[in-house]
């Protein structure tokens, strides 16, 4: 667990036990955790119905870690649960990078952006790959259409 506190939980390697305690202390569905390290999880950004949370919204983003798996390894579903008081966000792989800021919108912008800048990291990566392909693909056939 990186942080806890009354208002901010942050939490790494989520298990079964910390998703149910947390479907019980916030009264949350508990198929909002379906896929909690599976790809196949959806992205989306709804609100919740919680006796516990006053206008409750769930955000399901993902993250893209860079270790040479297949990308269903690769992407991690990224739960973020907030109020005007309460935030949580959660995976069951790592957020090292993340640290609470001053508050709950300021630390949801802060988990965005670092999976942006993963994401992107990712796809310059593949980008070179390709170009890379691309390139002795025209030096050994030398034909017109892949010159397009």
């Amino acid at each position: 667990m990186l942080t806890n506190s009354q208002n901010i939980i942050l939490k790494d390697q989520l298990t079964q036990n910390d998703i149910d305690h947390l479907i019980k202390k916030w009264d949350l569905d508990p198929t909002i955790f379906t896929y909690p390290n599976s790809s196949i999880e959806v992205a989306r950004f709804i609100p919740i119905d919680s006796n516990k949370l006053k206008n409750g919204h769930l955000l399901v983003s993902f993250d893209l870690l860079s270790n040479d798996l297949p990308i269903e390894q690769e992407l991690i579903p990224i739960f973020t649960i907030f109020d005007q008081n309460h935030l949580f966000i959660g995976t069951t792989r790592s957020l090292s990078e993340l640290k609470p800021q001053e508050n709950i919108i300021e630390t949801i912008f802060q988990s965005l952006c670092i999976q942006i800048k993963h994401l992107h990291a990712e796809l310059v990566t593949i980008k070179q790959k390709i170009d890379h392909l691309d390139q002795a693909a025209r030096r050994t056939t030398k034909t017109k259409e892949l010159k397009k």
